[in-house]
């Protein structure tokens, strides 16, 4: 189970408590993509890859956050921030458990993303979500502090800014994604010309790329699994090495029979595998971004 779970319909202060009982996991460094360049525009990015899932609807997405909500939310951000800081040894887990915040709270509120007037109410709940990340992520920065729209506005183009920031960091953007699954993992490195010597196990094509996900077996290695990235004329894209460490060594991958690439707006594309590992087999779900980088991948428990 990756610590950092936390569910918007109970209090945040006791699922804090829970969170900081979690044991982290220390990942691999993961890649690094660029933020793409900013407009003038407040719309958000897509949500897709959080929307994609299957713990999503746990979170009430569509249910509004009121006004009495965002007020606890702020107060059990505050308790949580001084639990951690008094327990160092939980003060991992409590990193990690913030950022699975940040996405539904926006999704909530994304409304106000999509006008350019807002009503007294808005302004009111805007300016409290804008104090819980700054409560929660200690930036000061973050909180809009006055009410008159010039000032709202440049508030919410701050969020929606650092908000792309941490869409376009592998390390930020796995910790968004609400799972209780093993990970995130982001494999092992895997010499090119190393391929031409593998058997090819399975392939997948992906929609609207000229490219196909391949997956191929390294007998001699302890955790035999490659991915690949293949381009239709033949050449390698990103390879990896599909591992299960520190958790437990990956010993097969395969293919699920249904919709084993699924295109993500603005993200690029979510492959559904099985894997094969001490817990026995099960899901798991590798990330690839718009350019086919492989991003990370999470192991279902």
């Amino acid at each position: 189970m990756r610590s950092g779970a936390i569910v918007l319909a109970v209090p945040f202060c006791i699922l804090s408590a829970v969170c900081l009982n979690c044991t982290p996991r220390k990942a691999p460094e993961p890649r690094e993509e660029k933020p793409s360049a900013s407009d003038t525009s407040l719309a958000l990015p897509s949500f897709s890859i959080f929307q994609a899932s299957r713990m999503w609807p746990l979170l009430e997405p569509e249910k509004p956050l009121s006004i009495e909500e965002t007020r606890h939310l702020i107060e059990g951000a505050a308790q949580a921030a001084k639990e951690a800081a008094e327990a160092v040894e939980q003060e991992a887990a409590y990193q990690n458990a913030r950022y699975s915040m940040v996405p539904i709270v926006l999704y909530k509120v994304r409304h106000l993303f999509d006008k350019d007037a807002w009503t007294e109410d808005e302004i009111r709940q805007g300016r409290a979500v804008s104090a819980f990340f700054a409560a929660l992520f200690e930036q000061p920065a973050l909180e809009i502090t006055r009410n008159d729209p010039a000032s709202f506005r440049a508030g919410l183009s701050a969020i929606k800014q650092w908000y792309t920031e941490l869409c376009s960091d592998n390390r930020t953007l796995s910790l968004m994604i609400f799972t209780f699954d093993d990970g995130p993992f982001f494999g092992t490195p895997v010499e090119d010309a190393s391929l031409a010597a593998l058997p090819r196990v399975e392939s997948a094509p992906i929609p609207g790329a000229n490219a196909h996900i391949v997956l191929f077996r390294a007998e001699a290695q302890q955790e035999p699994m490659v991915c690949a990235v293949l381009a239709d004329d033949g050449r390698p894209l990103p390879i990896v090495g599909l591992s299960g460490q520190p958790v437990g060594a990956i010993k097969n991958v395969r293919f699920t029979k249904e919709q084993p690439v699924q295109e993500l707006e603005g993200f690029g594309y979510k492959i559904s595998l099985v894997a094969t590992w001490p817990y026995g087999d099960e899901y798991m779900h590798l990330y690839l971004d718009t350019a086919l980088k492989i991003r990370f991948y999470y192991v279902s428990w």
